[in-house]
């Protein structure tokens, strides 16, 4: 059970009471429909803060709120009056109306996990994926990704990634076990010998935690993997400067939301064709201006020769400018008339 003495959600949450202050004996009484309610009414704010902290544990980050206590307390009633509490599980345990809450609750978000994944699977028409979630996990698997990051060394990362994927998702083989990672370089054309060497030590171990560190705090991505689209007007995104909104999407989404992203980016374009301030083409024209760094360049005048997506950046060849300049389309105007070499 999901939500038995031993069971994995039980103690994250039982670690999360603790991190907030509240005792083992304390969290103990909060194992009934009773307690729980009586502990709501004491000290709210904490109980409320650990099930928040729980919830994020899991990857879920929508607030712990009113309507999510109200669902806590009917799930404790129930599982009392249906007399699924008061039994002694396979550890020795007995089973409190708190675990009876986690363990159905846990089932059902699986099965809806288990379900969203078939549908994403057999979305894929050419070759479609028989996804099998049962299969052991772990939020940070370090060492996977330090494989990833080694495997780049010699450009074999989407090698590394796609034969990860398959034994993972579709047999069963966790990323999380050392045979796992060695046969996925194997199949990629690595030295496993010296894959097991470069396992063996401490490299990238540091990196890899603090990449996940930034991933939440730094770039507050919660969920992954996920899709940042620019178009040629944006440069948003968490790894961007972010001017102008990206559009974002996860990546379990359906098709229709990928379209409606792509529809989106498009419309923005056509938009900006039709505002009042004319579209920049490769070939057009422009005055640079409000530079704060480069205030100089304020005034010159130059040619946009190509866009750059990665950038979210015009080429401009600039008169009297040795080289060209990457500059933001806000920071250029339209001339209407041809720049002069004369000027």
């Amino acid at each position: 059970m999901w939500g038995s003495a031993g069971g994995q959600e039980f103690q994250k949450l039982r670690k999360a009471f603790h991190r907030v202050g509240i005792s083992g004996e304390e969290f103990r009484a909060l194992n009934s429909a009773a307690g729980m309610q009586e502990g709501l009414e004491r000290d709210r704010q904490r109980v409320v803060a650990a099930f928040s902290m729980y919830k994020r544990e899991l990857g879920n980050h929508e607030p712990f709120n009113d309507q999510s206590v109200q669902r806590l307390m009917a799930g404790l009633v129930k599982a009392e009056s249906e007399g699924l509490c008061g039994r002694v599980d396979v550890n020795g345990q007995t089973v409190t109306a708190l675990m009876c809450y986690l363990d159905t609750r846990g089932r059902a978000a699986r099965e809806e996990f288990r379900a969203n994944m078939h549908r994403l699977g057999q979305s894929v028409k050419h070759d479609p994926i028989a996804f099998n979630i049962d299969v052991e996990f772990q939020y940070q698997p370090v060492d996977s990704q330090r494989l990833l990051q080694w495997a780049a060394r010699f450009g074999k990362q989407e090698e590394v990634v796609s034969a990860l994927a398959r034994l993972h998702f579709e047999e069963q083989a966790s990323v999380t076990k050392r045979a796992t990672i060695t046969q996925a370089a194997k199949e990629a054309g690595l030295d496993t010998q010296a894959l097991e060497h470069f396992l063996a030590s401490e490299e990238l171990v540091g990196e890899i935690w603090q990449s996940y560190g930034d991933t939440i705090n730094k770039h507050g991505i919660h969920a992954i993997p996920l899709f940042i689209f620019n178009g040629r007007t944006t440069n948003g995104g968490p790894f961007r400067d972010g001017s102008n909104a990206a559009v974002s999407v996860q990546g379990s989404a359906d098709v229709d939301t990928f379209v409606q992203a792509f529809e989106e980016i498009l419309r923005r374009q056509e938009s900006l064709e039709q505002s009042s301030k004319p579209f920049l083409r490769a070939g057009s024209k422009v005055q640079i201006c409000d530079l704060q760094k480069s205030q100089d360049l304020n005034g010159l005048r130059g040619i946009c020769e190509k866009w750059l997506d990665e950038s979210g950046r015009w080429q401009v060849l600039v008169q009297g400018v040795s080289g060209s300049k990457l500059l933001k389309p806000a920071n250029l105007d339209l001339l209407k008339t041809h720049v002069d070499d004369s000027d």
